[in-house]
């Protein structure tokens, strides 16, 4: 795969799993919300990063952050 296909897969799984997780949380599925929403935002950290935007990977990390937090707190 060239690295274009590459960042664009990623990007859209990313995307992907953050409609999931919003949906989930809409329909008050907070433990699929926390799990897809770490997943999708990882998978926008590594996007970012590739891409080389700072102000996308510093959201994202904070935002994983609390999320794993979250997923923590579930398995716990």
């Amino acid at each position: 795969m060239k690295e274009d296909t590459k960042l664009k897969s990623i990007k859209w799984a990313a995307t992907a799993l953050i409609i999931v997780a919003t949906a989930s949380r809409a329909f008050e599925e907070h433990n699929l919300d926390l799990v897809a929403g770490a997943a999708g935002t990882f998978l926008w950290l590594v996007a970012a990063y590739k891409m080389r935007e700072s102000a996308l990977f510093l959201v994202n990390a904070v935002c994983l952050g609390f999320l794993l937090y979250g997923v923590a707190k579930i398995v716990v």
